[in-house]
Order: structure tokens, then C-alpha cells, then sequence
């Protein structure tokens, strides 16, 4: 088994993306497509609603603390230079 280091902030970037943890604060912008049905469609856990979204994510920060998974978040740089997708860096 390999030894993965969950407490490290792994990232991943090129000149074209970014890969990253999610963290708490990621909820105010990704609830412009969390309404987005066919991003669940192979979900186990749902965050289609601001509701359930907030779940999602605590169960991923949650998941993380506890060795178990690590859910992640990709974006193009092209997305980071828009105002409404700034709050998504590190």
C-alpha cells in the first residue's frame, strides 16, 4: 500500500490547470454548478442543493482527516483569471 501523506496540500498545476484539495471555502463558488444534474448522475453523495453541497463537502474535508479519500478540484487557469472563480486559489 502506498503512504500517502493526507495533512500535505498537494498540487498539481500546469500551464494549462490547476489540481487542488477541496476546502470549506470552494462552496460560495461552486454553487453555480452544483444545479447541474448530470455532475451527481454518478455521485453516492448528492450536492445538487446549497444544502446538500455543503454536506458533500464537509464529508470530503471530513473523509480527508480521517485517511480515508481525498476528493480534489480541478480548474483551467482560463477559469482563475475570471473574478468569479478567484476565490478557487490556493
Amino acid at each position: 500500500m502506498i503512504d500517502f501523506d493526507f495533512t500535505a496540500n498537494h498540487v498539481l498545476e500546469d500551464e494549462i490547470a490547476l489540481l487542488r484539495p477541496l476546502k470549506e471555502g470552494d462552496i460560495e463558488c461552486l454553487l453555480q454548478f452544483a444545479h447541474q444534474p448530470d455532475i451527481w448522475s454518478f455521485a453516492t453523495q448528492k450536492g445538487d442543493t446549497e444544502e446538500d453541497l455543503k454536506k458533500y463537502l464537509l464529508l470530503a474535508i471530513e473523509g480527508r482527516k480521517a485517511k480515508r479519500n481525498t476528493h480534489l478540484l480541478l480548474l483551467t487557469k482560463e477559469q482563475m483569471l475570471t473574478p468569479d472563480h478567484r476565490d478557487f486559489m490556493i
